[in-house]
């Protein structure tokens, strides 16, 4: 898991961690095993390794694995959606995704919408507490990881369709700008600056958001001037 101010993300996305525990599922029989024995199972030669040791981690933040040492097993939870009774798996699909607090807290904020390209780094600011400098050269990772997670949300309507998920996932592979702001909206309102464009929605909560961003860029700016003198 990567720290994120007052939240971590995890390395891995929840579709992969998925695809782990199938293969958990299907090669160990989801049953007690060891450490050693799971990491052989999923493609790893060592339990020892870094990038097993992070897939551990995310797979119990997930809440799909649990146990230690020579009793790790698959969850209730995984269980739930690998072999589900009824309707049950769309809801336990809604429970491990929000074992991530970050992707619940996204999600409310966002009310289920997709993350925009303009506004999902002020939002991240805002919800994490982080650093611009921490945010900014992971954005676009923590936004595919979150529209990854989403597409497993496919209950009530309410969450990204997984339709549009995998269009804006497509979209960042080839670089577009996902839902870039057109100027010619009348909603859209943009500040020019010394060659720095800024374009915010003009309604009260994209405002506060520019706002707070410019908060956290201006100290930053001044610090420089004042090193430069």
């Amino acid at each position: 898991m990567r720290k994120l101010g007052i939240y971590s993300c995890p390395d891995i996305k929840a579709t992969e961690a998925l695809e782990i525990a199938k293969m958990y599922k299907e090669r160990l029989g989801g049953k007690s095993t060891s450490l050693q024995a799971f990491a052989q199972a999923i493609g790893h030669s060592t339990s020892n390794s870094g990038g097993f040791i992070h897939k551990l981690s995310d797979l119990k933040t997930y809440g799909l694995v649990e146990g230690r040492g020579q009793n790790l097993e698959l969850s209730q939870l995984a269980i739930r959606i690998l072999m589900p009774i009824g309707d049950d798996k769309e809801k336990a699909l809604r429970d491990m995704v929000f074992n991530i607090p970050l992707w619940k807290a996204l999600y409310q904020k966002l009310d289920g919408k997709s993350p925009s390209g303009d506004s999902f780094m002020f939002l991240l600011l805002e919800i994490t507490k982080a650093k611009q400098d921490e945010i900014y050269p992971i954005q676009a990772r923590i936004s595919k990881l979150y529209i990854d997670a989403m597409s497993l949300i496919k209950d009530s309507g309410d969450a990204m369709p997984s339709q549009q998920a995998t269009q804006l996932l497509e979209g960042e592979k080839i670089g577009m700008d996902i839902n870039p702001l057109k100027d010619s909206s009348t909603d859209i309102l943009t500040f020019t600056a010394e060659g720095i464009v800024l374009k915010v929605r003009n309604d009260e909560q994209h405002l506060e958001k520019a706002r707070a961003f410019i908060d956290l860029w201006m100290p930053e700016k001044e610090g420089k001037k004042k090193k430069e003198s």
